[in-house]
């Protein structure tokens, strides 16, 4: 028994409410507040990515190494990719253990700091 009779559905049925339902959906999304000031507030909210073109990701998989971070110095680092010109800074939280303590996760073994809590705050001051 197909599932469409199982539950009382056609196959018409179905892609015509899936066909409005998508259609509400992508009318809704567009509509715009009235106030001038708003609309542009919002649209500086969704937009701030689109004028983001130097991105940094920092990917570490640092889960079997022993000792991590031992020197690593947050402040020359952000002074650093400011230089360089990014815009856009991303970096590993976690891998398996997390880079920074936490009493929900496990911190890494070999991590004696708050790595992503100084990062980011060196980031910040940028």
């Amino acid at each position: 028994m197909s599932i469409f009779k199982k539950h009382g559905v056609s196959r018409r049925g179905f892609l015509r409410d899936v066909s409005i339902a998508a259609a509400g959906t992508a009318f809704a999304t567009s509509i715009r507040p009235v106030f001038p000031a708003a609309a542009e507030a919002q649209e500086n909210a969704r937009g701030w990515y689109r004028n983001i073109y130097r991105q940094l990701h920092l990917d570490a998989h640092l889960d079997s190494f022993d000792k991590i971070y031992r020197n690593f110095d947050a402040e020359t680092s952000a002074q650093i990719f400011k230089e360089a010109g990014f815009q856009m800074v991303s970096f590993m939280a976690m891998d398996g253990p997390s880079y920074y303590p936490t009493k929900i996760g496990v911190p890494h073994p070999g991590l004696d700091r708050d790595f992503t809590g100084e990062l980011t705050r060196a980031l910040k001051k940028r």
